[in-house]
């Protein structure tokens, strides 16, 4: 038993003396970080909310005439939008994910909404993010959901029902998450009623996303 901590301490001593010791603790921490950025981009695209989730449900939007619009009953954009920032891992303040709860404090306190409910460009312009389009043409919109750098909002059955586009499949079909649906689901043209979209493209579309993505307060 003497011998064996006798040749183990010796051996430590010589990794540590060579300075192998620290190579391999560097190899493994570059290991485990390179695995934890896997599983982040892996992640991406999955976040899901619902705009009638008890959570926020009742939290009021705007007031119209004195009537409360809470987030479950029109919430559909400002949970499109945050199931897009979420995907991207921003921040929408201290401790506030940006799910439609976060959304709504953050277009509230910069005065961000419309008499409608619809968000100003001055909101999207704080998240670096450029409006390219806005079209009643579907077939525009699968072009620009051929690139990876575009991401559409589209209105289905009416202006009110938006729903935040995942791209293409492999067969060319939209894949949408409706914030008025648990599950995934691709848009047919042919049995839904197609409104319009809006098509948007962060600034840094080809470089660094991530100095934006930051906390804004």
């Amino acid at each position: 038993r003497q011998m064996c901590i006798r040749d183990r301490q010796s051996t430590w001593g010589y990794l540590n003396k060579k300075g192998i010791f620290f190579k391999i603790m560097k190899s493994v921490c570059i290991i485990l970080l390179v695995s934890a950025l896997a599983a982040s981009l892996q992640a991406r695209g999955q976040t899901r909310y619902q705009k009638c989730d008890p959570q926020w449900a009742d939290d009021v939007i705007y007031t119209v005439n004195g009537v409360n619009v809470t987030i479950c009953e029109k919430g559909d954009l400002i949970t499109s939008v945050g199931m897009l920032l979420s995907d991207f891992g921003a921040s929408c303040g201290k401790g506030q994910r940006c799910n439609p709860r976060g959304i709504n404090l953050i277009a509230q306190k910069l005065g961000a909404y419309t008499e409608s409910g619809e968000l100003i460009e001055s909101f999207y312009e704080k998240w670096a993010m450029n409006h390219y389009l806005s079209t009643n043409n579907f077939n525009e919109v699968v072009e620009y959901l051929k690139d990876d750098g575009y991401f559409v909002f589209l209105r289905i059955g009416s202006h009110d029902h938006v729903v935040f586009t995942d791209g293409l499949d492999s067969h060319g079909n939209v894949n949408i998450r409706d914030p008025a649906s648990e599950e995934s689901t691709i848009f047919d043209p042919s049995t839904a009623t197609f409104v319009g979209a809006e098509v948007y493209g962060f600034k840094c579309r080809n470089g660094n996303c991530n100095e934006f993505l930051s906390v804004i307060e």
